[in-house]
Order: structure tokens, then sequence, then C-alpha cells
């Protein structure tokens, strides 16, 4: 047992006691006349100036770095730092919501009531249904589960991306949180991975700190985090948004992001294991008596010309092998959302999302109603 000493300040002892590695014993003393230099000392500052404890750690100046260390981490892996936080927070929520980045930007969860968005950019069917497992295993409050994606999306595996990019979603975001790596053989380095201490734990502070400067915000949540800031960008002037495109470079783009999906109607072994993942959900919540609304998103007319209409067979013909009940929102060309309510070729903008979670309310507060019958 290591052991790490205190002089007797309530400061030090409120504020770092919580976060002492496991294997660390506090000792507070008040007579510091037997120290020697292979103790361990933090000290508040005031203390230090008056004591002056050669190579003690100085409480405000360490807890100064690990603000600055901190913000860094929020800013490279954000989107781990906030699903971490609202997988705890979702135990309490009534809807709970998940899928991809169309769920991700196409549903404002503040306009819910009592709802938790656990989507996210490449967010696959495994990991959705994982995160499910995580929130419900235990003591939840979980009454309906929003599902959503796009009808390529069965044929969609994160863990065989040859994206690189894409694939470190997995050692940065889910496998910290899940410990799960799916069909990942090769695990990328996760170069957020948090710095190690034999005395502090490091990523439990990190942690409540986030919590306490960030964790009753949403994704989208300030002036740096719109979502307008994160469109899907394929055009080469990134100063540009998407309404500042030509109707040339529209229907460019549009083809551009439909063929880059329609290449993975290829990927057949994808497609059956995850119709068994479907069915599996589907089994899963109806046991526990929650909803499952299943919300393919609606696209601009320059990506569905040119989007491969086959994946939709595909997505019904599974939908038909599930035989629990499945509520299912398809807006895939609903002429309710227009150009002005699109953030790129595929993703909904703020306007569009409000559209969006006013239809899923409407729907949410029919099923209430019926259940009270």
């Amino acid at each position: 047992m290591k052991k790490i000493y205190m002089i007797d300040s309530d400061l030090v002892a409120k504020e770092i006691l919580p976060y002492l590695q496991q294997d660390v014993c506090p000792v507070l003393v008040e007579d510091i006349s037997e120290k020697s230099d292979r103790m361990i000392w933090i000290v508040s500052k005031a203390m230090q100036e008056k004591l002056n404890i050669e190579g003690a750690i100085v409480y405000e100046e360490f807890l100064e770095e690990m603000v600055e260390y901190s913000c860094n981490m929020f800013t490279c892996n954000w989107d781990y730092f906030y699903l971490n936080n609202k997988v705890n927070e979702a135990k309490n929520a009534e809807t709970l919501i998940l899928g991809s980045s169309y769920a991700r930007f196409g549903i404002k969860e503040e306009m819910m009531e009592k709802a938790v968005n656990l989507s996210l950019p490449s967010q696959d069917l495994y990991y959705a249904f994982e995160l499910l497992k995580k929130v419900c295993s235990e003591e939840h409050s979980v009454k309906n589960v929003i599902l959503g994606c796009g009808y390529y999306s069965l044929f969609s595996d994160l863990s065989r991306t040859k994206n690189r990019g894409e694939l470190e979603r997995i050692s940065t975001v889910y496998a910290p949180i899940l410990n799960d790596w799916h069909n990942c053989f090769i695990h990328p380095a996760n170069w957020y991975a948090f710095d190690e201490s034999d005395y502090i734990d490091v990523q439990k502070l990190v942690a409540s700190l986030y919590n306490s400067s960030y964790g009753q915000h949403n994704y989208f949540n300030n002036e740096n985090r719109k979502r307008c800031y994160f469109q899907t960008k394929l055009w080469e002037d990134k100063s540009k948004y998407w309404g500042d495109l030509s109707e040339t470079e529209k229907w460019k783009y549009g083809k551009q992001r439909a063929e880059s999906h329609n290449k993975s109607i290829r990927f057949e072994e994808t497609l059956g294991e995850n119709i068994e993942i479907l069915k599996d959900i589907a089994v899963y919540v109806s046991e526990r008596n929650i909803h499952l609304i299943i919300t393919v998103f609606p696209a601009t007319i320059y990506y569905q010309t040119f989007f491969d209409m086959n994946f939709r067979e595909y997505f019904y013909d599974a939908l038909e092998q599930v035989n629990e009940e499945v509520h299912l929102v398809d807006c895939f060309g609903d002429p309710f959302f227009d150009e002005e309510d699109f953030n790129d070729t595929d993703h909904l903008n703020d306007s569009g999302a409000a559209k969006m979670t006013l239809m899923l309310n409407h729907l949410l507060q029919q099923m209430n109603e019926c259940d009270s019958i």
C-alpha cells in the first residue's frame, strides 16, 4: 500500500481524497518534523508557503494543470466524454435515442421529455445494442427506444471499416466504455489514453471536471459546437456551408455521398449479422415492455436521386423477419422536409431536427395514450 502524506487541511482532504488510487493510503499529519525525502506530500498553496516542503505537490497548482489537461482531452475526444457521461444519465431517461449520425443531427433531445441521446456518428447496430444493454442491465426508467438509421445501416459494421479514422472510434470511444471490439481484430492505438499516476486516478478526476463543466450540456451546446459546424463537407472549400453551394455543386456532392454508401451493398455477411442484431434488439426491448421506434431519416433530393433503392428492399425484408412489435417512422423521401432543413446532403440542420423531433414527440404521445387505456 502506497502512502501519500497530507497536512491537516480541509481543502486538500475534501478535494483530493476521492481521486486517490485504490492502493494509496492517505496519511493526515500535523507534525512534519520527521519527514523524509521518500515521503510523497500533497499540500495546499497556503500551507506550502508556510512550511516549504521540498518536492511537495501543491494542490492548487496540480488542479490548474489538470484543468488545462482536461480541456485538451475534451476537445480531442469529445465523443468519449459525452457518451460516458450520458450513459449514466440515460438510466433515468424515459426515451433513449440510439443510432448513427442521422439521429445525432436529426433529433433535438432538449425538445423531448426525459430523453437522452446516445447516438454518435458511425454508430452501428452492434454498438447501439451494446449501449442499450449497458443502460437497461440494471434499474432504469426507459420506456421508449428510438433507433435512428438509414436504409443502408444494415450493411454497416464499424469494426470492419477500412477507414482508419472511423476505426479509431472504437479504440477511443466504444472500447473504453464497453470493453468491446466486436469484429475488430487489429486494435488501433487510443491516442487519447489518460496519463497515468501512481497516486491519483487521473481518469476519475478528469471525468469529474467534465461533469462539473459540461455534464448538463447536450452534444451541440455552445458557440463552438453548433450543428452547422459539423457538416460532412465533401467539397474543397471548407469555408462554405451547404447553403452556399451552387446547384451544380449540390448535385455533384449528393451523387458522391450516395455512391459512397451504395458500395456497402456487397457486404452480405454484415447484412446477415445485423438482421440478427435487429431481431435481438426487438426481443430485448419487448421483454422489458419498452417501445421500439425505428426511424429512417430524410435526405436531400441531391442524395436520393443517386441512392441505390435496393437498400430499401433489404431493409423492409429485414423488418418482416422481426416478430416483436416495432414502430417504423420512414421519412427518407418525405416532402415535409425541404432543402432548407439540411446541414449537408443527408443530415438535418437545426430546423430539420426540430421538425423531426416534433414528429417523434407526436408519436410518443400517441403511444403513451394507448398505454394508459
